[in-house]
């Protein structure tokens, strides 16, 4: 008997990715994009799934969000400044990067879980040596708002 294959999570932002995901996918987790783009995304896909007789589990959808920890959001926003995602020129990177203290990191983060989200890939924008202090800081104060103590 034949095993089934690894779960195939799907990025994109387009109409023809939502397609390729509704008919094909078994997750998606897209990049730069807003949580209300990420909202809008989820609806085409769950019809692009109906229409081929799938269902993508609700828990099947996700985001990459960059993030950069500060004592306040203006000093997360200088580190993170020179390495946020800049791939679109149609918005602003800040929608979609989670800067500041835990909470108000958290508090974008619960915007992508309002429109549907509930996978995260966090990317650090700072300076390669503050990567690893910056994952910690995820670890120790942002976790525990979603997970508890």
């Amino acid at each position: 008997m034949q095993q089934p294959g690894p779960p195939i999570w799907i990025g994109g932002r387009t109409e023809p990715a939502f397609r390729r995901v509704g008919r094909r996918g078994d997750g998606w987790m897209p990049a730069a994009m807003t949580p209300e783009e990420v909202g809008l995304g989820i609806q085409s896909i769950r019809r692009h799934a109906e229409a081929a007789g799938r269902h993508i589990p609700e828990d099947h959808y996700g985001s990459i969000i960059s993030f950069c920890f500060g004592e306040s959001r203006e000093e997360a926003r200088a580190t993170a400044a020179p390495y946020m995602l800049r791939i679109r020129r149609d918005v602003d990177p800040e929608s979609m990067t989670a800067l500041g203290t835990a909470e108000e990191i958290a508090q974008l983060i619960r915007r992508y879980v309002d429109q549907g989200a509930s996978k995260f890939v966090m990317r650090a924008a700072c300076p390669p040596e503050q990567t690893l202090a910056q994952t910690e800081r995820l670890a120790r104060e942002l976790a525990p708002i979603f997970h508890g103590a």
